[in-house]
């Protein structure tokens, strides 16, 4: 009977260790894969790009700290002109993440006087026009014809480019109050 009892025994040891084992393992496995998701998530908010960081160190706030070349309106003193060159203009602005300049708005000087482009072809009042134009701070504007119904349902403002003579630093373009002789619809005369 000893024998019996202690194979029983050795058994029922052998069947609860097993038993653990497959519920540790099973618990293990089934919370491996989680906690592999929540490192990996952990690792990934730890690896922080140069956008990121300018993000958190307070990009945007327009005052340049730490990493950040520029923040909004703080350029440390950089224009078009120390970034390109004499000859430009324009308006220098700082990139959304920080991390350096933006010079979409600098321009040649020559090339900032003579753009204007109209697509009506200039004053055409049967047809509906949009100028397109550089403003003095660089920036790119379109100004469309328009009927000024509040004033005259007859009543067309007519914008053109203005001819290269007469064009000057920040303003190349203009417009004229046209009466059209029967009534003004969706910026022509009908």
């Amino acid at each position: 009977m000893k024998k019996k009892s202690i194979g029983l025994l050795i058994a029922i040891i052998f069947l609860v260790g097993f038993i653990a084992i497959l519920v540790t393992g099973i618990w293990m496995w089934g919370n491996d894969s989680s906690f592999s998701e929540k490192n990996e998530i952990s690792t990934e908010s730890k690896v922080l790009t140069k956008s990121q960081e300018s993000i958190i160190s307070g990009c945007g706030n327009n005052v340049r700290e730490k990493a950040e070349v520029c923040d909004g309106i703080d350029l440390n003193g950089q224009t078009c002109i120390s970034k390109l060159g004499s000859g430009y203009v324009g308006t220098l602005s700082c990139k959304s993440d920080c991390s350096g300049y933006d010079t979409i708005t600098c321009i040649r000087e020559e090339e900032f006087k003579h753009y204007c482009t109209d697509s009506d072809g200039g004053e055409n009042y049967e047809i509906f026009g949009i100028v397109s134009t550089r403003l003095g701070d660089g920036r790119i504007v379109s100004i469309s014809d328009r009927c000024e119904t509040q004033v005259n349902d007859k009543l067309l403002a007519e914008w053109y480019c203005l001819p290269e003579n007469e064009v000057t630093l920040g303003k190349s373009y203009s417009y004229v109050h046209y009466t059209c002789p029967n009534s003004c619809l969706n910026g022509a005369c009908i």
